[in-house]
């Protein structure tokens, strides 16, 4: 509810938001799960894989555009502003190999990477590494930007402080 996103193949353990961390093929190496509450935190099952892996909210068609995301409410909140296919990838570190994996199975596909701007913190990771994947792999970028004062670092705070047509 605080983040404004509909559930987008997740299941619930509790109170807890657990999402699918999946390969290119479907399979499950691992789940993320997300508890309620600012600071509560995101945790991954112990041994599972998460390198290179996803979870993908809607369904990739030949030649359309995708969107990757780094966390699963960014995703949720582009695919609901957009319709698009979301790819997301769970963090900054996991970017480069899953661009690689979506432009290896779906090389027709315009991809597009939609970047965190941790612009707050001391070291902007989420702009590095978004923007060495989309060097490398030659793929767009976005960045979220705000019409209004406050942090906004990702395309969920843009969605909560501004609605969806922002995000769109």
């Amino acid at each position: 509810e605080r983040k404004q996103i509909d559930a987008h193949g997740v299941k619930f353990d509790g109170d807890k938001v657990v999402v699918p961390v999946r390969d290119i093929d479907g399979k499950v190496w691992s789940a993320q799960s997300i508890r309620p509450g600012e600071d509560e935190g995101k945790t991954f099952e112990k041994g599972g894989r998460r390198s290179g892996n996803m979870h993908v909210i809607g369904d990739i068609k030949p030649g359309a555009d995708v969107l990757v995301s780094e966390g699963y409410a960014t995703g949720a909140s582009l695919h609901q502003a957009t319709g698009k296919p979301v790819v997301v990838a769970f963090d900054s570190r996991n970017l480069d190999a899953v661009v690689d994996s979506v432009k290896s199975r779906h090389p027709t596909n315009p991809v597009h990477i939609m970047a965190d701007n941790d612009k707050h913190s001391q070291q902007n990771v989420g702009v590095e590494k978004a923007t060495a994947a989309a060097a490398k792999h030659q793929v767009g970028i976005a960045f979220p930007e705000s019409k209004t004062p406050g942090k906004v670092s990702d395309f969920n705070d843009l969605h909560v402080r501004e609605g969806l047509p922002a995000v769109k």
